[in-house]
């Protein structure tokens, strides 16, 4: 569902819920559930969405149907685009495989496999400042970043923990990262 949650607000009354401007169904949506989005960084007729059934979807906001789809080997829990990207219109998708693809949307198809973590990927961050860096979180306890443009990771970041979400520090001419974690589970 989509919700214009500042008139929501702005109208809204005690205990009255705010209602959906638009909402879409499991016919044309996922069928399982949405683990990501994220809006098109560079005007809003256009976002993104990520799920549990092994798809990511390129939305259309006017007409609130998916205008191209991609599929993965499985669960997709991170997706992300450049805001200061006018070279590509690459889409960065982290998940249950432990590879980072990256999706040209202007093509539609996959031009990047970014190899390297053991475990699943729950986080992808591009730098505010250049559109080539890419960083990316596991559950293999490491962040690592990459420079599209090369093979392989640049550098690699060992945590003691899960890394489960990544955040920069928007119009910085640095990669200031923040680190969300969680402990491990052992079984």
């Amino acid at each position: 569902s989509v919700y214009d949650v500042i008139e929501g607000l702005s109208s809204h009354k005690a205990k009255e819920s705010i209602k959906p401007i638009t909402t879409v169904g499991k016919e044309i949506g996922h069928s399982y559930a949405i683990s990501a989005l994220q809006w098109y960084p560079l005007d809003t007729g256009m976002f993104f969405s990520g799920g549990m059934d092994e798809t990511v979807k390129v939305w259309d906001t006017n007409s609130m149907q998916p205008v191209s789809s991609f599929k993965f080997s499985g669960k997709v829990y991170s997706i992300g685009m450049s805001s200061s990207a006018s070279q590509h219109t690459l889409l960065a998708v982290g998940g249950q495989d432990a590879t980072v693809r990256l999706c040209d949307l202007a093509s539609g198809a996959f031009t990047h496999s970014l190899s390297g973590h053991r475990d699943a990927v729950w986080s992808v961050q591009w730098a505010p400042h250049d559109p080539f860096l890419l960083a990316t979180g596991s559950c293999d306890k490491t962040i690592r970043f990459w420079d599209i443009r090369r093979s392989g990771c640049v550098q690699s970041l060992d945590q003691h923990r899960s890394v489960q979400d990544l955040k920069c520090k928007p119009r910085q001419q640095t990669f200031g990262i923040m680190s969300a974690s969680s402990a491990s589970s052992s079984s």
